[in-house]
């Protein structure tokens, strides 16, 4: 690419440029205009454009690749093209491109091609399809030849004239909203949003606004997963709710459209008269702007485009599986739409809906209320409210069984270790009885009388054993530590056994 542009800005009237299979000067370009990123020339007596870098990027490694400059231009070319023909497929008007290679060559000496993007300039387009473009940031502001939109001025007061004008952009107001696309009442922009007026050819009737997008990648990382506004969203321009400080607070997106629309016009207006204004004509427009039944016209469009999207997106994932955060999105999109059979296809796609917690039930039921969708509403709970509640009261006479079974063997194993304990101790003090009787027969006369026990059967297994290793108040123990060890209880060392253990811990 450096070597391309080398060559390009080469003060050499002999290199060729070729296109499309159409060879050409390199003075036959003439540049119209450009940005941080991108350079536009005109091919002379064609209306063809290509642009180029206007900057040569570092390269940067990621892994084992090295990125050049190269794969950074292709890169944001190959994506501002994806963008624009993501808003075009939705019905609004978008720059048009192509992608195609661009060799230059110094006869008899060296060739190189760049890939760049191609399309008509602007003066051609605004010919061909009876257009004029208003370039808010652009050199020429004013692009095409504008209708006398002055001689109008009085019309634009007539609601039937007005709305005419501004139909075909609340419809396309409506789908930007719907499927986030890059416009200024929704987001702070760089310089992707614009407008055209389309020229009637009956001069009866008005120019027709419309949004046109271009240079979109710096503003735009694609369409969103539709979600329809409801009319009081549309309105306000935002789906967060509205202060009611102001009266005029709910219409604050139709109010914004409207100066939109009136700006260019007021702009293109020859002469400029004081009161043909933007503020005045923008009351004109608003009041066209704010009629239910064009607004409801426009989400109708809108939820058809956004039902055709969701039906192709659950078609190529029918077969994967989403997660929690998911299925709140598409239950989200599926509810805006308000089409029953499209909502229960989208429900049908998550395994175990009830599982969810109890905070992502009530968010879809929210938003189910929210578009006030009774059908839905009623479906959601029996089955997703209801199911998830006899879940959770299965669920807990599971746990509660579950804990009694628990409780149960506990109660159980404790009798059995008590039992059991309770035996060993009856056979250590059945062999120190007879131990001990057989220790007083062995002495003699009065010396049986000394023969001292400290043993009873009120201890506790725990205190003999202690009592046998030494460590009783009363006595050695050494009667007991010699029956323990014949038991097995106690070691050589005098440690209690793993045979004994665990009824003394």
């Amino acid at each position: 690419m450096k070597d391309w542009l080398k060559l390009f800005f080469a003060k050499n009237d002999a290199i060729l440029l070729t296109l499309n299979g159409k060879t050409f000067k390199k003075s036959d370009c003439q540049w119209l205009g450009g940005g941080a990123e991108k350079d536009v020339y005109q091919i002379k007596g064609t209306n063809q454009c290509f642009f180029i870098p206007h900057r040569i990027d570092r390269e940067v490694v990621w892994g084992e690749k090295i990125h050049t400059s190269e794969d950074f231009w292709n890169s944001k070319i190959e994506g501002e093209k994806f963008l624009l023909d993501q808003i075009s497929a939705l019905g609004l008007k978008t720059q048009r491109f192509e992608i195609l290679p661009l060799k230059i060559e110094d006869p008899g000496k060296s060739t190189y091609t760049l890939n760049v993007l191609v399309t008509k300039d602007f003066n051609s387009l605004c010919e061909e399809e009876s257009l004029v473009i208003y370039n808010r940031k652009g050199e020429q502001t004013i692009i095409g030849n504008p209708p006398n939109f002055f001689a109008m001025k009085e019309q634009f007061k007539e609601k039937y004239f007005a709305q005419k004008v501004i139909k075909k952009i609340i419809t396309e107001y409506a789908i930007a909203f719907t499927f986030t696309l890059p416009t200024s009442i929704l987001y702070v922009l760089d310089d992707s949003e614009h407008f055209c007026f389309e020229l009637p050819k009956d001069a009866t009737e008005p120019p027709v606004a419309r949004y046109m997008f271009w240079d979109v990648l710096s503003d735009f990382h694609g369409v969103g997963i539709p979600i329809v506004p409801t009319l009081n969203e549309l309105k306000f321009g935002s789906r967060e709710e509205h202060p009611n400080s102001s009266s005029q607070a709910p219409l604050k997106g139709l109010i914004n459209l409207a100066y939109q629309v009136a700006s260019p016009i007021v702009k293109m207006s020859s002469p400029q008269i004081a009161d043909f204004n933007v503020d005045s004509l923008a009351v004109d427009l608003l009041a066209a702007l704010n009629d239910d039944d064009i607004l409801n016209e426009a989400l109708v469009h809108a939820r058809k485009l956004a039902s055709k999207f969701i039906n192709n997106l659950l078609k190529e994932n029918e077969h994967n599986k989403i997660d929690n955060e998911d299925f709140i999105l598409l239950m989200q999109s599926v509810i805006s739409i308000g089409e029953f059979d499209l909502f229960l296809r989208a429900f049908q796609v998550f395994e175990h809906p009830a599982d969810m917690p109890q905070e992502d039930v009530d968010k879809i039921i929210a938003i189910a209320k929210k578009y006030k969708a009774q059908p839905i509403i009623d479906y959601l709970n029996i089955h997703l409210v209801e199911e998830k509640a006899n879940r959770e009261a299965e669920r807990n006479i599971r746990l509660a069984q579950e804990k009694a079974k628990n409780e149960a063997e506990k109660v159980e194993a404790e009798e059995k270790h008590r039992k059991e304990s309770e035996q060993l101790k009856n056979d250590f003090l059945q062999c120190y009885d007879e131990k001990l009787t057989d220790d007083k027969s062995a002495w003699c006369g009065i010396y049986s009388f000394f023969a001292k026990s400290y043993v009873n059967k009120n201890m506790s297994l725990k205190q003999l054993v202690e009592h046998a290793q030494g460590r009783s108040m009363h006595g050695n123990g050494k009667r007991s530590k010699e029956i323990m060890k014949t038991m097995g209880w106690l070691d050589e060392n005098n440690e209690i056994t793993d045979k004994i253990s665990r009824y003394i811990m």
